[in-house]
């Protein structure tokens, strides 16, 4: 936290007493939520039983089938399974700067999501999600300072000594918050909150590091007593081994955070921090997991409520099979003359009992005729029956929660693989809503990150998480600060945050290449019919049909631009069409020698017939056929002209075919 965005705290406890009344307020606006989300975990810990039941031997013994830990552990692993990569991408495609700093945020997100935290967070809010039904996921601003002490003179001229911080790292970590230790008021959507708050528990020694041993005292510590389990309240005089609890407050109306705790000595606020990490949203977490909300509030409904009362009953029928089983025996009577067949019921295997007496046992008609046992049929049958009620109990909560048989590695081995997939991708529809969230909170987690990077990061840090020179972090991190419009898109790969299908994937990548060779032929006609933007337009909407498509979209769209500028600029004729261009010029100024030579033949006739008709005007006639020489030489030479500028043109086009212009 950086020193000068604290504020001094005002003595005035107006500001205390509206926070903690908003905090109890909302307390109680979640009680009833808090103690229904306690009993689902107890539940899926087993922690119901009370010590009549835990006794195998009493009667009341109640057999649990936990149906809400199976159904957790075979959803999680769906939802969730790795992190995925980030995809950042410029606005700017043709900036190459842009492309840059794109790449260079890019980077510095993968290697602070390394972390093998990072994996566990996302895990327990996933799990969140699935329990009590909030999943929360905060993104942390974490410097590391290097802290020394030094001398320094005052302004009386003593020397007095100083602390030292001087910024040796920065970070950013992904932290779990526990669905109890977030609390908002009521409000009908997320984006309306007007604040938020963290609980956080301080031991002393915290407590008076983060907010000084003045403050420190002044609060009021939290044992849990373990040999009444009763919580007992102690200052810091009489323990010290305590929890305080303390309010952290995300007030985004005044873009502040607030530091309230409770306790008869705390009269202000214990800090008040300026906009600590000037975020967008303003708020250090993506929109939380919500397993199922209405549109009246944001308090969830976890997904164990719909099912619950089939639990129980699951729970019931199984109680009854284990004590029908247990009461499963072979039982029976046998003559009391035959007193050696008492051994029979516990001889093992091959073992042979002897009988003193055998002609006689033969005599009565064997074993059968002295020995009868209970019938059991009756007991089978209701077992059978317990155990089909069972089933039909399980494959009701399967269908009111939407987890198909294949979605939990069952199928028919009578279906076909086509038949499997269509039940497939019908079976996981419900699923793949929480799918999409989870994505969505990760990817708005990595939102968050980039924006933390670009505000708090200094340009060496960056420098050493990437492979960018320390001068020219700088000028892409002026690119990245741009927020009308955003310079940068912060996304995810679809779908890559659940477990890779290897023959799904490479049934896509076959799927893929065939549509993209078929596009490619097709292009050409294409272009012609609707345009080259038109077309690559299409392209690219293609391309985000398939999962690699993504990873050429870029490629693909350089490319396009490519030959956009390529078509506006001048073609240069193939060397067939040079040939053909010379040609017809030379037919072209044949024809125009051969239409000279004929208007001259007309001039002649013309004067021949002059000749013949007027020889009293033989002065007028040499003055006219003067003027007609004239003008026959005056074309002569306009056809030299036109013939010679033709010839440099055809040299200045080809210098090697000069020979063939001028024949």
């Amino acid at each position: 936290m950086n020193i000068d965005k604290k504020v001094p705290v005002s003595k005035n406890s107006d500001t205390l007493n509206f926070w903690q009344g908003q905090i109890a307020t909302a307390k109680e606006y979640l009680k009833d939520y808090h103690n229904r989300g306690d009993k689902i975990e107890c539940r899926y810990r087993d922690e119901e039983r009370n010590s009549s039941q835990r006794n195998i031997d009493s009667g009341n013994f109640l057999s649990i089938y936990n149906i809400l830990y199976s159904n957790t552990e075979t959803i999680q692993p769906i939802l969730f399974s790795e992190t995925p990569e980030p995809d950042v991408r410029a606005n700017d495609t043709d900036s190459m700067n842009a492309r840059k700093a794109a790449k260079m945020l890019e980077d510095v997100i993968v290697y602070n999501g390394k972390l093998p935290e990072t994996v566990s967070s996302i895990e327990s809010a996933v799990k969140d999600l699935l329990l009590p039904g909030t999943g929360v996921l905060r993104v942390m601003y974490e410097p590391t300072f290097d802290k020394r002490e030094k001398e320094a003179i005052n302004n009386d001229g003593e020397v007095v000594i100083e602390q030292d911080e001087k910024l040796v790292f920065e970070e950013v970590r992904y932290e779990h918050v526990q669905w109890k230790d977030l609390l908002y008021p009521k409000c009908k959507k997320w984006e309306s909150l007007p604040w938020i708050a963290f609980r956080g528990l301080f031991t002393y020694t915290e407590a008076k590091e983060e907010f000084g041993t003045s403050i420190a005292n002044t609060l009021e510590y939290t044992y849990q007593d373990e040999s009444d389990k009763t919580s007992r309240t102690y200052t810091p005089k009489d323990n010290k081994f305590g929890n305080a609890e303390v309010w952290e407050v995300w007030d985004k109306t005044n873009r502040r955070v607030l530091w309230i705790a409770d306790g008869k000595a705390v009269n202000s606020p214990l800090r008040i921090d300026k906009d600590p990490l000037e975020l967008d949203e303003f708020y250090p977490i993506p929109k939380p997991l919500f397993s199922s909300t209405t549109t009246g509030e944001i308090k969830p409904v976890p997904l164990f409520v719909f099912y619950q009362d089939l639990a129980n009953e699951l729970d019931e029928v199984s109680t009854r099979i284990r004590r029908n089983v247990d009461s499963l025996r072979r039982r029976g009577v046998y003559d009391g003359s035959f007193s050696d067949l008492e051994q029979l019921s516990s001889a093992q295997d091959n073992q042979f009992i002897p009988i003193k007496d055998f002609s006689k046992l033969q005599s009565k008609g064997g074993i059968k005729s002295v020995m009868d046992t209970e019938d059991l049929n009756n007991q089978i049958a209701v077992i059978e029956s317990l155990y089909k009620q069972r089933k039909e109990i399980i494959d009701s909560i399967y269908q009111i929660m939407g987890y198909a048989d294949i979605l939990r590695g069952q199928s028919d081995p009578r279906e076909t693989l086509g038949a499997q997939r269509i039940k497939g991708r019908f079976g996981t529809l419900r699923i793949s809503k929480y799918q999409r969230d989870v994505q969505r909170l990760i990817r708005d987690a990595f939102r968050i990150a980039g924006q933390i990077i670009v505000n708090k990061f200094e340009p060496k840090t960056i420098a050493l998480q990437t492979s960018v020179p320390i001068e020219e972090v700088a000028i892409y991190k002026e690119i990245l600060e741009q927020t009308e419009p955003a310079s940068v898109l912060v996304d995810i790969q679809t779908d890559s945050t659940i477990a890779a299908d290897d023959i799904a994937d490479k049934q896509d990548i076959i799927e893929f290449t065939a549509a993209v060779s078929d596009f490619v032929q097709r292009t050409p006609a294409m272009v012609q019919v609707l345009g080259l933007q038109a077309t690559s337009d299409l392209l690219m909407a293609m391309l985000k049909k398939f999962k690699m498509g993504r990873d050429i979209e870029q490629a693909v769209m350089d490319r396009v631009k490519e030959a956009a500028k390529q078509a506006n600029q001048p073609k240069q004729p193939s060397p067939e069409q040079m040939k053909e261009q010379r040609e017809m010029a030379k037919l072209q100024l044949d024809a125009t020698f051969k239409q000279a030579e004929l208007r001259l033949k007309d001039k002649e006739l013309d004067i021949r017939a002059a000749e013949a008709g007027m020889k009293d005007t033989r002065e007028g006639q040499k003055l006219d056929l003067k003027g007609v020489e004239l003008a026959l030489k005056s074309l002569n030479e306009a056809q030299k002209a036109e013939t010679e500028e033709r010839k440099l043109q055809a040299e200045e086009a080809n210098p090697q075919d000069n020979a063939i212009v001028g024949v």
